[in-house]
């Protein structure tokens, strides 16, 4: 018992009818009142010539605490594309500063948009090809580690790995990854390879001033903190009006996808415009970022609104604009950014802004004004009709 090592700051050390629990890790001495008593229930410890000499019998046992695990990270910088694979996660259990060999670690892949059978949920594979298939498990090495590469689901949304490191009884630490997939996307006007191909995308017909209706698309996705759109036209070339306006139904709560709703005063809109001068005068090209007023939530035309930073709020986003060549042909692409929620000083977000999360549901509906006339304008899906989704 003198070398005896518990790895349980509970463990109760029990001699005969004497025992003794630690309370914490240290180095304790267990003592038996008399030989006589021993002698009653070990018989192997019984010396009749000494039963009527009481002694003390002293047992020691060094308890020590339980090792820790050391994780390099939780969470990783994101977001990252789908599929991207994060090499090298270590984990490193300790006691104190020395490695532990040979406690068992195993490991879950998940993504939260990953509902149905047959989904996309990530891997994470151990240096000799060990998968997050059929409860797989690794034991740290001589250094007390265990090395992962993970990759994410190829599907957008939240992904979490999830590693449990187990002793012989407890489970020591469960540890989170996490990491956002989805498509990086630059505010600059060009459609650049594999930036948006997380969005949703819709077609509709642009009216334009001037000339013959042409085809049509809006696009959005978000990364978690922002939300990101892009509308394009089918042109040859650049326009003389061209101007773009977001308006948003802040809470959609009550209005179905599709349908007419009224608006709310401090309702958001954003947009790009350089057929104008900015706010400022200084920009001839410039993004918006505007709310309703009481005055334009009961105007029954589009474009009402007041500049955020001219009533207490700040200018949030940006936008760009282009013409380039895209699957075969010519277009005019705007991109726009505005930020879900809008840290504000020490009073919580821009009062002029929406404030969404993942999981929250927000409306919009656009204005796109686009010739080389009088300007053709087009309201998709219609005039206060908002086209409502889930953000992922």
């Amino acid at each position: 018992l003198a070398s005896t090592t518990w790895n349980l700051p509970t463990q109760t050390i029990t001699v005969g009818s004497q025992s003794f629990t630690a309370p914490a890790a240290g180095t304790y001495t267990f003592g038996a009142e008399a030989l006589g008593l021993l002698a009653t229930d070990l018989p192997d410890f019984h010396d009749a010539s000494q039963d009527f000499e009481p002694a003390t019998l002293n047992f020691y046992a060094k308890v020590v605490g339980l090792p820790s695990v050391d994780l390099n990270t939780t969470e990783l910088e994101g977001p990252v594309p789908p599929g991207h694979t994060f090499e090298d996660l270590t984990i490193t259990v300790t006691d104190g500063t020395d490695p532990v060999e040979g406690f068992r670690v195993t490991w879950e892949t998940d993504v939260d948009s990953c509902t149905g059978e047959g989904c996309d949920e990530g891997s994470a594979v151990g240096p000799n090809g060990e998968t997050s298939e059929f409860e797989p498990y690794l034991y740290t090495s001589s250094l007390g580690e265990v090395t992962l590469d993970w990759t994410i689901s190829t599907i957008p949304g939240l992904n979490t790995l999830t590693i449990w490191v187990n002793g012989e009884s407890v489970t020591l630490q469960v540890a989170n990854y996490t990491a956002i997939g989805g498509c990086l996307v630059e505010v600059d006007g060009y459609m650049d390879d594999g930036e948006w191909d997380c969005a949703t995308t819709e077609t509709f017909t642009a009216n334009v001033s001037g000339g013959a209706p042409e085809n049509a698309q809006v696009m959005w996705q978000t990364d978690g903190s922002d939300l990101f759109m892009l509308v394009r036209v089918k042109r040859e070339r650049e326009d003389k009006v061209n101007s773009l306006r977001i308006d948003f139904l802040n809470d959609p709560t009550g209005c179905a996808d599709g349908t007419e709703c009224p608006p709310a005063a401090g309702d958001d809109a954003i947009g790009f415009d350089f057929s104008e001068a900015s706010f400022d005068g200084t920009s001839y090209f410039h993004f918006l970022d505007e709310y309703l007023t009481d005055r334009c939530a009961n105007r029954s035309q589009a474009g009402c609104g007041t500049a955020d930073e001219r009533d207490g709020g700040t200018l949030d986003g940006e936008g760009a604009h282009q013409n380039g060549f895209y699957d075969g042909e010519y277009w005019n692409v705007y991109e726009l950014r505005h930020p879900l929620g809008v840290q504000f000083g020490e009073y919580g977000h821009d009062p002029n802004d929406f404030l969404r999360s993942v999981g929250d549901k927000l409306g919009f509906y656009l204005t796109l004004q686009i010739g080389n006339g009088a300007q053709g304008n087009t309201q998709w899906p219609g005039f206060r009709t908002y086209r409502v989704f889930t953000i992922q």
